[in-house]
């Protein structure tokens, strides 16, 4: 079988203020956020084919950094879309051959490499799979500035990357979300309109993907950490 990952840049960075230019290059211990997150699939045995969804008004700056490293997995570098929706369908439209698609944020480098390759597993057996976090909170739906309903936490979740998907039912997904005019919509709620099932595997609290500028020292750390047991390994 083919694994293919499809890695999501494309974005703006525009909810982070405190920064110059979009999250995915800010340097962590030396390299941009998006280099660390190629590299965990660079080093995945099961990865075949590794396809970087960018934003292209950034394309120069991709190239530049990308000259420093050798990635030998690295296919292509696809054009983002306005929503993150439109992105993962131009990473995965772009894919030359795949059985299974993951699909990774790159402002997440902290994703563990067991996790990555559980939901390939997962998505092989079960055709759709989510990384997922149980809602720790009280989460309401609300109506204006009241709360309307008080939800039940036990059945709540979040979900992280990565998800894994076979090749032909996020296709379908996309195709369904063109057709439909449905856009925006998580990948999951798609795969979920077709009548696939999406299985659920369990992710650590450290899978952490960089959304504020709080969140940067605690990504930093996490990749210390990692650093220094490898090193001591």
């Amino acid at each position: 079988m083919n694994y293919a990952a499809v890695i999501l840049t494309g974005g703006s960075g525009s909810r982070i203020k405190e920064l110059e230019s979009p999250k995915q290059f800010y340097e962590l211990l030396g390299k941009a956020v998006f280099i660390h997150t190629i590299e965990i699939y660079e080093n995945i045995e099961e990865i075949d084919d590794i396809y970087l969804v960018i934003n292209q008004n950034y394309a120069q700056k991709y190239n530049e950094i990308l000259e420093r490293y050798s990635f030998k997995k690295l296919r292509k570098l696809i054009s983002g879309g306005l929503t993150r929706q439109d992105s993962v369908e131009n990473g995965v439209m772009a894919i030359d051959k795949a059985d299974i698609v993951v699909i990774q944020d790159g402002s997440n480098p902290t994703t563990h490499p067991e996790l990555i390759k559980e939901c390939i597993e997962t998505a092989k057996k079960y055709g759709a799979c989510t990384a997922f976090i149980p809602a720790k909170h009280t989460v309401v739906k609300i109506a204006g500035n009241e709360v309307e309903t008080v939800l039940e936490r036990d059945s709540l979740a979040y979900t992280y990357a990565p998800q894994a998907y076979k090749l032909e039912i996020i296709v379908k997904a996309l195709e369904y979300a063109k057709e439909n005019a449905l856009t925006n919509r998580p990948i999951v709620d798609l795969v979920k309109r077709i009548g696939s099932k999406v299985a659920l595997v369990p992710s650590i609290y450290e899978n952490i993907k960089i959304t504020t500028y709080e969140n940067l020292p605690a990504v930093e750390q996490v990749l210390k950490n990692r650093l220094e047991q490898q090193i001591k390994i």
